[in-house]
């Protein structure tokens, strides 16, 4: 009886296909593993979601005998069960998108498999004489080692007509062609072992017979030591391995562990911290939701890290969320202080490091995962509980392929695992505070900082009378915190020198050819950047519009911020902060940390989860900079982003203070902010939403059209919606369609429409936005806005 499968692919497609699996591949099928399939004129890498008989085939109405084969079975082990499968199928339904894109998403770091070609001598080939031309010398090269990729002859005979030879070679008889799959395994490593063969004629090569000593009295040696000890390995290497008295192979990297005992950690917590922390211990093995409210330095990391520890003395583990790499950076060296078995995943690690983790993972050598967003997705077994911190920020939703949010995905896999899910935050999400105020969440807090530390005084500087970026109370008081030998950050979330540069003459501002927005310039660099599609051109001398001279900086951005730094403290030293020099970012906190810097100044990176002793002062330069984009959550991101920043002054033994500057000292946001005041702030938020019908009260779906031809995306947009209308008035309404914020993208033009329903969508207009089609030349993205999944 043949064996049928469903495949899916990670490619945008929505449905699954039916492929027959050859009798000889029949025992190794099986839900979870990967498939190389003909997929048109190409053959692709796809996932086992199905398996069927003859009978689930003739439920399909198709003829089995039209039903194409599977070419190989990629893994010896499925790389997820019909449980996950099930997970994968909610999400996939959840944000509309194909299962194939979620599973891709999922197992992400897992090398994408390809086809490698390799060439075996036949019998008639190992008999055949030497020839002096190209076929004769390909042969002799497969003929010596065994067997040659196709890789390793294009090396070998560069610039050569090689696949006429090859094909020559396979017409005569003479070698045979094999494809085998590589890709899917981590970091390997070369190793020298000796065979035990008598050792003869050796006298007169005293290197192979020092060599030949070193790899016999371990038994086996890595070649990467070898090569360190001797010099000039390769001849005498190659003579050993040809006599048959050592062998090289490969093997994959497994990491050690260290098994000394680690310091215990026995500090006093505060009562609030004793009480959260019981909470929390009642609430292990089985599934719920906390969200721990914890003022900026309330000690909330330490009750994450004591909760770790339970959870692994019961012999489970535990998944860590943090919202970017550099977060995950600082804290894993608390994380590693308190745990050996620690995998840390982000893309910041080589694809080969990413793969040992993931390995280590599988082999259920990991009891602690942390990681950004991806982490959700490891498959670690048993997991006893999972945390994200910093729930509120917006980079735990991902903004390519598969738009989902791992904060809502956690909760679900909590659900998964029958595990409790912390979300940690000192300025929650309105709708993770909405939640735990409707009971739906448990609402833990911590309202003072450790030890009684005070918070900031927080002081609105009114910028409408001042000339210069830096208003003199905030010069006055970095003056006066310097002269006391304590440590200053200032935030500007702009990056560059300024946004724009225009000319005073005509009013010409430059702008990206590709996506219509101001280009941002580079002084130091000396070009204008766009930081959507990386067009860069050099900063210009004269006007391109009117030839005038005129040409001024317009607005102001992080490197203009170190400029008038270094003008007003030339004897500062002055450490800067961005995406820019991520890179070397460490190095500056680190120099920061040990007191070698003054004064930082940083983007948003340096408002996350941060703990500098000596900082007793907080500049916010532009503080209204994102207040007023047309964003609903516009609000709720300015107080979050400027409690953040102001919670890194005066968590030492000295007591901070936070200056904003602001052009509209009069916004209720910035009084919250100054208060410390997050309920006022939230009861202000969620009033207005509620009164516009907006999230935690409705739910989204923002659909965005996109293509060269703006004629034709602004038509699909529209048909879309004709299409839809019949869902108006049955708990959906229809905004737009009309021009996104970026109405020009990389070359694309962008139209948007946002639907919004008061519940759960209907099942048909779900249906309606998947089997929609665009046409030719347009691209329509379906971005589900994040929801709490309970």
């Amino acid at each position: 009886m043949d064996l049928f499968v469903d495949v899916v692919f990670n490619l945008p497609l929505r449905q699954a296909f039916l492929y027959r699996v050859p009798p000889s591949l029949a025992p190794m099928a099986g839900v979870g593993k990967r498939v190389m399939a003909p997929f048109g004129r190409r053959r692709l890498a796809g996932y086992i979601v199905g398996v069927r008989g003859e009978a689930g085939v003739e439920e399909l109405e198709t003829a089995p005998e039209r039903v194409k084969d599977v070419i190989d079975i990629i893994d010896d082990e499925p790389l997820f069960d019909e449980n996950r499968l099930a997970l994968y199928r909610w999400i996939s339904s959840h944000y509309l998108a194909p299962l194939g894109e979620v599973i891709g998403t999922a197992h992400a770091i897992e090398a994408e498999p390809r086809e490698e070609r390799v060439f075996h001598p036949t019998p008639e080939g190992m008999a055949a004489e030497d020839r002096d031309d190209l076929p004769g010398r390909i042969l002799a090269l497969i003929k010596r080692k065994g067997k040659a990729s196709i890789r390793t002859i294009r090396r070998s005979f560069r610039g050569k007509a090689i696949y006429a030879a090859l094909s020559s070679l396979k017409k005569r008889g003479l070698i045979e062609e094999r494809t085998y799959m590589r890709g899917g395994g981590g970091r390997r490593e070369r190793v020298v072992s000796y065979t035990g063969k008598d050792v003869k004629g050796l006298e007169r090569a005293p290197k192979q017979m020092a060599i030949l000593k070193r790899v016999a009295a371990c038994g086996e040696v890595l070649l990467e030591d070898l090569r360190k000890e001797f010099p000039n390995l390769h001849g005498p290497l190659r003579a050993l391995k040809d006599k048959g008295l050592i062998e090289i192979s490969s093997r994959e990297v497994v990491r050690a562990w260290e098994d000394e005992p680690l310091p215990a950690h026995n500090g006093t917590l505060m009562p609030e911290q004793e009480r959260v922390l019981e909470r929390i211990r009642e609430g292990l093995g089985r599934e719920g939701v906390f969200l721990l409210h914890g003022v900026t330095g309330s000690g909330k990391t330490e009750i994450y890290l004591r909760l770790m520890a339970e959870v692994v003395s019961r012999g489970r583990r535990v998944v860590f969320l943090a919202p970017e790499i550099a977060l995950v950076s600082r804290l894993s060296r608390y994380i590693l202080a308190r745990f050996r078995r620690v995998a840390l995943i982000h893309s910041g690690l080589s694809k080969g490091e990413r793969l040992e983790q993931l390995n280590a993972i599988k082999r259920g050598e990991v009891d602690v995962v942390a990681g950004p967003r991806s982490a959700v997705f490891m498959p670690l077994r048993d997991v006893g509980l999972i945390i994200v911190d910093e729930e509120h920020e917006p980079s735990y939703k991902q903004e390519e392929g598969v738009r989902y949010n791992a904060r809502d995905v956690a909760i679900l896999m909590g659900r998964f695992y029958g595990c409790p899910v912390l979300l940690g935050s000192a300025t929650p999400s309105v709708e993770s505070f909405h939640s735990a105020m409707e009971g739906r969440f448990h609402y833990l807090e911590l309202p003072r900082r450790v030890e009684g530390r005070p918070m900031p005084v927080v002081r609105i500087v009114d910028m409408r009378g001042e000339k210069r970026e830096l208003s003199g109370i905030l010069l006055r008081a970095m003056e006066e915190r310097l002269s006391q030998g304590q440590q200053v950050i200032l935030f500007i979330n702009r990056k560059g020198y300024c946004p724009t540069i225009i000319c005073r003459d005509c009013g010409y501002v430059y702008k990206c050819p590709h996506c219509l927005i101001a280009l941002t310039y580079y002084k130091r660099r000396r070009h204008l950047r766009c930081h959507y599609c990386g067009f860069i051109v050099d900063a210009p001398s004269i006007c391109a519009s009117c030839g005038g001279y005129r040409l001024r900086p317009l607005g102001i951005g992080i490197e203009k911020v170190v400029e008038e730094v270094e003008r007003a403290f030339p004897g500062a030293r002055v450490g800067r902060v961005d995406r820019e020099v991520v890179r070397k970012g460490e190095r500056v906190w680190e120099a920061f940390d040990r007191g070698e810097l003054d004064i930082l100044v940083g983007t948003q990176v340096i408002a996350k989860g941060y703990h500098f002793p000596r900082v007793t002062l907080v500049g916010v330069v532009a503080g209204d900079q994102a207040l007023n984009l047309p964003d609903f959550r516009a609000t709720e991101r300015t107080f979050q982003i400027l409690t953040q920043v102001a919670g890194r002054a005066g968590r030492g033994e000295e007591p901070g203070e936070v200056i904003i500057q602001t052009y509209n000292p009069e916004e209720p946001c910035f009084r919250s902010v100054a208060d410390h005041d997050y309920r006022a702030f939230y009861e202000r938020e969620v009033a207005l939403r509620e009164e516009v019908g907006y999230p935690p009260f409705s739910r989204l779906i923002n659909l965005i059209f996109e293509g060269r031809d703006m004629d034709g995306v602004i038509l699909e947009a529209r048909k879309l919606k004709e299409r839809l209308e019949g869902f108006e008035g049955k708990g959906l309404e229809i905004l737009g369609p009309g021009p996104a914020f970026y109405q020009r993208l990389r070359g694309r033009w962008r139209w948007q429409m946002v639907l919004k329903g008061k519940g759960e969508f209907q099942p048909a207009l779900k249906e309606a936005l998947l089997e929609h089609r665009p046409s030719r030349g347009v691209k329509m993205t379906i971005d589900v806005d994040p929801v709490h999944l309970l």
